[in-house]
């Protein structure tokens, strides 16, 4: 099962590469092999989810 910190990796470098308004929840349930039900166990939704990614990169630097 993929943990949250990897899940918010992964999105990160989605993120940052597409843009978050074309990354679809269900391409990164897909492409992690995982059910969107899973993302929403750690995340409320997609701008949750877009603004703790903001949020992780912001305290990394």
């Amino acid at each position: 099962m993929v943990t949250k910190a990897e899940l918010l990796a992964y999105s990160i470098t989605k993120f940052t590469q597409f843009g978050s308004k074309h990354v679809t929840l269900d391409e990164l349930a897909n492409e992690l092999g995982i059910s969107k039900k899973t993302i929403y166990t750690f995340f409320d939704n997609k701008e949750d989810l877009v603004t703790s990614s903001l949020e992780s990169l912001l305290n990394e630097g």
